[in-house]
């Protein structure tokens, strides 16, 4: 009797999105942009991502640099079609945003 093959979803999942953010790297420190706070939101509509994030300043040189990285990865996600990066600055961003292990990681390196 021939096996079925499970269907794999056509849909991403914030799952593989965070997946993918989590490899973009802040060029200057070194550290994921996940773990840095600067992932304000992802709203997935079917096939489209849009990544709502935010940036140390208006001005940060590098800002294009990761804006390409971001929809570079997240393009790369099974089922993603279309990415839109959204620059977000309301709430500010604070040191506080830090995800857990790395206010863990920063607390014994300082």
């Amino acid at each position: 009797m021939p096996t079925k093959k499970r269907k794999e979803s056509l849909t991403p999942t914030i799952k593989g999105v965070v997946s993918a953010l989590e490899r973009c790297i802040d060029p200057e420190i070194g550290v994921s942009i996940v773990d840095l706070g600067f992932i304000y939101g992802i709203k997935i509509d079917g096939i489209d991502v849009t990544v709502q994030r935010r940036l140390y300043s208006p001005m940060w040189p590098l800002a294009g640099m990761i804006s390409d990285d971001i929809d570079k990865k997240v393009s790369a996600v099974k089922g993603v079609k279309d990415v839109s990066v959204e620059m977000v600055w309301d709430p500010p961003w604070s040191m506080e945003m830090f995800s857990e292990e790395f206010k863990k990681k920063f607390q014994h390196s300082h």
